[in-house]
């Protein structure tokens, strides 16, 4: 039974000295990355009223319409130039008249807050420290461990 705990014993020492930690250390650096909640909003809400205005532009009756396809000045210029649908005797829903310039001026308004979003997210970078710790081996002690720092 000694000689068991012997060699257990000896195989530790031999372990330790060979695999024993030096001083650990960590390495830092700072890296630049866009502002991933104003790039992900930005293009959501740029990408959904761009895409209404495409449908608008697509479906339209008049020919005005086609300006809501140009993104983010298009909306205004369709607005502008518009006719006044409820003026002019036709109706949109029943007895109701729902005159699209207004809607039209509220999605260019959201093209431009999309865009803006979007380009302060990429352009105004934040910046991210990044730790990498180090580890090197060592002889000495008779011990088996890691020791690192983060």
């Amino acid at each position: 039974m000694n000689t068991a705990k012997r060699v257990v014993g000896l195989v530790g020492v031999a372990l330790g000295v060979l695999c024993a930690p030096s001083e650990a250390s960590a390495q830092s650096s700072t890296e630049s990355r866009p502002r991933m909640g104003l790039v992900i909003a930005g293009g959501v809400t740029l990408g959904v009223s761009y895409g209404i205005a495409v449908i608008a532009g697509v479906n339209g009756k008049q020919t005005v319409d086609r300006w809501s396809l140009l993104p983010l000045a298009g909306p205004f210029v369709a607005a502008a130039t518009r006719k006044d649908d409820c003026k002019s005797g036709r109706t949109g829903f029943g007895a109701f008249c729902i005159e699209p310039a207004p809607i039209l001026v509220i999605d260019g308004v959201l093209q431009v807050a999309g865009a803006t979003l979007l380009g302060i997210g990429l352009l105004w970078r934040q910046g991210v420290v990044t730790i990498a710790p180090v580890v090197q081996p060592r002889t000495g002690t008779a011990m088996l461990a890691l020791v690192g720092e983060l």
